[in-house]
């Protein structure tokens, strides 16, 4: 899935700051996110009425990584701070029950997020290899639109 950044105002997500992972946090005037910017979706989060998107926002680009290396900070934003360009998504993408917050909701994304997502996105901000390994193939296969 492909988004495309239509708001970077704190003020304009409707899904709680608890729910968040951006390291800006949540007394900032905006989020790290450029507005027309396109972004790659690498997991959705459902909790109620309310759809978070993982990102890589522009305090670490997709390029960067994949150019540069290093261990990946993906963040999550609310869904109303993005239009839609592509909703494709990898046919491998599973969803399970629960987010990495809580039991209610739901979480889709590629299988190996999936299986233990809280496990899982920790370790990738922890800078394990394994998991920083498995997200880069990802963003290296999410990086470019789908054709």
């Amino acid at each position: 899935m492909r988004v495309k950044c239509v708001s970077n105002n704190p003020q304009n997500a409707a899904a709680t700051h608890k729910y968040l992972g951006s390291s800006t946090g949540t007394n900032q005037s905006t989020y790290l996110l450029t507005i027309d910017k396109e972004y790659a979706v690498y997991a959705t989060a459902r909790i109620g009425k309310e759809t978070i998107y993982l990102i890589c926002d522009d305090a670490q680009g997709e390029e960067e990584l994949l150019a540069y290396g290093g261990e990946p900070d993906p963040a999550w934003y609310d869904a109303n701070l993005f239009e839609i360009l592509d909703s494709w998504t990898d046919p491998s993408w599973q969803t399970a029950q629960g987010t990495i917050w809580t039991r209610d909701g739901q979480t889709m994304s590629f299988p190996e997020f999936v299986e233990d997502a809280s496990r899982f996105y920790h370790k990738l901000l922890e800078g394990e290899p394994k998991e920083v390994e498995t997200f880069l193939r990802y963003v290296d296969r999410y990086s470019k639109p789908h054709a």
